[in-house]
C-alpha cells in the first residue's frame, strides 16, 4: 500500500517573528541586531527540521510571504501597525497614518531585524534542502490555505493524505478540513505542540470567538471574521463583535442574512466595506489549483534526504548551530 502523504506547509513568517522576538529583537540595539540575526536563523532552521521529523512529514513547504501583498491594493493601510513608518522626517502611526496611507502618499519603512531574517533565511534553508515557496503579491497564509485545498481535493478522490499547516494564525481555521490540520509550538516550551483538528475546531472557536459559536463551521467563522475586520492586521470592523455573533447565529451564514430586509439595507448600508473586508480576509485557496498527487512526487516538495538518519544527524547539527548563536548571544550585554 502506498505509504500516505504528509505535507506540513509552515507559515515561515509567522515563525521568523515568534523566533525573533523570544530571542528578545525586539529590545535589542543595533549593536546586539546581528546576534539575534543569527540565532533567529538558526532557530528557525531548527523549528522547521524538528516539526518535520514529530510530524513524520513526506513533503514540506517552507512559505514567505512574497513581496508586497495584493491586500495593499485593496486597503493601503492594511498591516501598516508591524513596522516603523516615517513621513517628512517623523514617525507617523495609528489613524494618522491611515489616513496618509489611504490617501496615497508613498512613505519610508525602516528596516528591521526581522527583515534582515528574512533576506537571508531562503538561501539558508534552500542549503538544508528545504523547499522555500514565495508567490509573488501574495501572503504565506495563502500558501497555506491553497495546501488545505490541494489535500483536501486529493483526498476527496481517494489519494491518503494530510496537510498540517504550522501557524497559530487564527485565519487559519477557515482551511481546516478532514485533511487538513493546524499545529504550532506551545508557548510554554515544555508543553506539547499545540494541535487543532477540524473535529475539535469548536474549542478554539469558543476561544477566539464566544461560547455560542463552538458549532460554527469554518465558513461561519469567515463570515464573521469578515464583518468584524482584525485589529492585528489593521483590517477595519464593520460591526462588533456581538451584533456579528448575532447575524451568524440567526441567519447561519451572510449570504442567508444579506437575503433578509434587514440584511439588504445593511448591504446597501456597508457594500464597500464589506467587498473590502472579504477580500482582505479570506485566504485564496487556488495557488495550487492545477497540482496533482504525481506533482507532489516530482517537485521538491519530497522530503530529501529520505533515510530518517540523515534527517536526525541534520536535526542536530540545526540544533547545535542554534545552541552556539545562543551561547554568543548570551555572553553578550543584552541579557
Amino acid at each position: 500500500m502506498t505509504k500516505p502523504i504528509r505535507l506540513l506547509a509552515l507559515d515561515g513568517d509567522w515563525l521568523v517573528h515568534r523566533a525573533f522576538y523570544a530571542m528578545g529583537g525586539g529590545k535589542a540595539t543595533e549593536e546586539d541586531m546581528p546576534r539575534i540575526v543569527a540565532m533567529t536563523l538558526s532557530k528557525c532552521v531548527h523549528w522547521c527540521l524538528t516539526l518535520t521529523v514529530q510530524q513524520e512529514a513526506t513533503h514540506l513547504i517552507f512559505a514567505l510571504d512574497g513581496g508586497r501583498s495584493f491586500r495593499k491594493d485593496v486597503y493601503p493601510a492594511y498591516k501598516s501597525n508591524r513596522g516603523t513608518y516615517v513621513y517628512q522626517g517623523e514617525v507617523v502611526q495609528g489613524e494618522r497614518l491611515c489616513e496618509l496611507l489611504n490617501s496615497g502618499i508613498q512613505l519610508r519603512r525602516e528596516p528591521t531585524g526581522v527583515d534582515a531574517v528574512l533576506n537571508q533565511l531562503p538561501e539558508r534553508l534552500t542549503d538544508w534542502g528545504v523547499f522555500v515557496m514565495r508567490v509573488p503579491r501574495y501572503e504565506a497564509d495563502d500558501v497555506l490555505a491553497s495546501a488545505a485545498t490541494l489535500a483536501k481535493r486529493l483526498g476527496n478522490s481517494g489519494q491518503r493524505i494530510k496537510a498540517i499547516l504550522g501557524t497559530a494564525d487564527k485565519d487559519t481555521l477557515q482551511s481546516l478540513s478532514d485533511y487538513a490540520e493546524q499545529t504550532y509550538p506551545h508557548h510554554i516550551k515544555t508543553e506539547p505542540d499545540v494541535v487543532v483538528r477540524f473535529r475539535e475546531m469548536g474549542t478554539r472557536l469558543v476561544k477566539y470567538v464566544h461560547a455560542d459559536a463552538a458549532s460554527w463551521t469554518p465558513n461561519q467563522f469567515l463570515d464573521y471574521q469578515i464583518l468584524i475586520g482584525d485589529s492585528t492586521d489593521f483590517i477595519p470592523e464593520v460591526l462588533s463583535k456581538a451584533k456579528a455573533r448575532k447575524v451568524i447565529n440567526e441567519h447561519g451564514s451572510l449570504h442567508a442574512y444579506f437575503k433578509t430586509r434587514d440584511g439588504r439595507t445593511f448591504f446597501d448600508q456597508h457594500s464597500e466595506e464589506l467587498r473590502r473586508n472579504v477580500q482582505l480576509v479570506r485566504m485564496n485557496r487556488d495557488l495550487m489549483r492545477d497540482w496533482s498527487d504525481e506533482d507532489l512526487d516530482a517537485t521538491r516538495l519530497r522530503i530529501k534526504p529520505k533515510d530518517p538518519a540523515q534527517v536526525t544527524r541534520m536535526l542536530a547539527k540545526a540544533y547545535d548551530a542554534y545552541k552556539t548563536s545562543q551561547h554568543a548571544a548570551k555572553s553578550s550585554t543584552l541579557f
